[in-house]
């Protein structure tokens, strides 16, 4: 199994959600986000998101592990070979 980093979203400002502005992968390593969290690329396999929040991806979830305290909203969609997760407290909503 490949060893991921992990990053800690920094605390939401007035209720704003932390933004991640590419990719969650070697680069940002696993994320865990104390509120609402919006991620603007793709999630790709054996990462982990967790939002104590609203969690929205705008790229596609490949294999991954996503939780939320809230809903999870994917535009791309999930795709992958069975491995990955989604967990929400709320709906979960994505494009195909």
């Amino acid at each position: 199994m490949e060893a991921h980093g992990s990053h800690t979203a920094p605390e939401a400002v007035l209720g704003q959600p932390q933004v991640i502005d590419g990719n969650v992968d070697n680069a940002t390593g696993n994320v865990e986000a104390p509120g609402p969290l919006v991620i603007r690329g793709d999630v790709i396999s054996g990462f982990t998101v967790h939002a104590h929040g609203t969690l929205e991806i705008g790229g596609q979830v490949e294999d991954a592990t996503i939780q939320a305290e809230g809903d999870i909203i994917i535009q791309q969609g999930f795709s992958g070979s069975g491995k990955g997760k989604l967990t929400a407290t709320g709906s979960v909503t994505m494009a195909y």
